[in-house]
C-alpha cells in the first residue's frame, strides 16, 4: 500500500477477507464486517435481515447464511424471536484479545528483522507501511488508521512468506474486535504515541534486531491495553513497566 503524498492512505474498499465458497453469502459477509468497521453498524445493533437483503438485491436465504456464519464465528449473537445482533465488547475482552494477539506479532516481527536483509524491497515495504500509518493518522478516520497499523502486520507476514499468519489473524477475529479501538482510546491524545511506537519497532526491525522489535511492541501492547481499561497517563510520561 503506497503512500501518495497529499493524499489519505489508499484503504482497500474490502478489509475482510470472506471465502465461504458461496458469492451472494460473501456479499453479505463483507457488507456487515466492513459495515461494523466504518460505524454503520455499532455494537449491539440489531439486524434486520430483511433490510440488508433488499439493500444489496438478494434473497434472504444468503443473509440468513452469513448471520449464522457470523454467530458461529462470535461476532453475532442470535437471540431467540428477535433476530441477532453486534456483539458487543467491553474493554477486559479487548485486553485479553489484544495480549493473545501480541504473542502472534512478536514471532512475526521477530521473523521479519531475520529476513528483513534478504531482499532490498524487504525495507521499501515496511517503510511504506509506516508512511501509511501516518497518512492515515493524519488524514482518514481513526478507523482507518487501526486498519493500517493491522496492515503493517500483514505486511510483515508477506516479507517472511507465512500466510499462516494472516489465516491466525481471521482465526482471532483482529479485525473485529480492533474496530473498538476507537471507542475506548482516545486517539487524539494518544494516537502519536502509537505512530512512535511503531516507529521504534519498525527501526528495530530495519537493523535486524528482532529481540528489541519484541520488546518495543510488547511495552507498546502493555502500554496501550492501559488506555484501553481506562487510564489516561501524561502522553509526555516515561513509560514505566506495571504489571497490569
Amino acid at each position: 500500500m503506497d503512500k501518495i503524498e497529499g493524499q489519505p492512505s489508499a484503504v482497500p474498499e474490502t478489509y475482510v477477507e470472506t471465502n465461504t465458497g458461496r458469492p451472494l453469502t460473501d456479499l453479505v459477509l463483507s457488507k456487515i464486517l466492513n459495515g461494523l468497521i466504518e460505524g454503520e453498524y455499532q455494537p449491539g445493533q440489531r439486524l434486520n435481515a430483511k433490510q440488508l437483503a433488499e439493500a444489496l438485491d438478494v434473497s434472504i436465504v444468503p443473509v440468513r447464511e452469513a448471520i449464522h456464519y457470523l454467530a458461529g464465528a462470535g461476532l453475532i449473537e442470535l437471540l431467540p424471536l428477535k433476530g441477532a445482533r453486534i456483539r458487543t465488547m467491553n474493554p477486559d475482552e479487548i485486553v485479553d484479545w489484544w495480549k493473545i494477539y501480541r504473542s502472534l506479532a512478536c514471532m512475526s516481527l521477530h521473523m521479519t528483522a531475520q529476513k528483513i536483509a534478504e531482499k532490498p524491497d524487504n525495507r521499501d515495504q515496511l517503510k511504506r507501511a509506516m508512511g501509511c500509518i501516518e497518512t492515515a493518522f493524519e488524514n482518514v478516520s481513526h478507523t482507518h488508521f487501526i486498519m493500517a497499523l493491522l496492515d503493517y502486520h500483514r505486511v510483515t507476514h508477506s516479507i517472511i512468506d507465512k500466510p499462516v499468519f494472516d489465516e491466525a489473524l481471521a482465526q482471532l477475529q483482529v479485525v473485529f474486535w480492533c474496530s473498538y479501538l476507537p471507542n475506548v482510546i482516545p486517539f487524539d491524545t494518544y494516537g502519536y504515541i502509537f505512530i512512535r511506537n511503531y516507529h521504534r519497532v519498525n527501526d528495530c526491525i530495519l537493523v535486524g534486531d528482532g529481540k528489541g522489535a519484541v520488546a518495543t511492541f510488547t511495552h507498546h501492547v502493555e502500554w496501550s491495553s492501559s488506555l484501553i481499561l481506562g487510564e489516561r497517563p501524561d502522553p509526555e510520561a516515561p513509560y514505566i513497566y506495571k504489571e497490569l
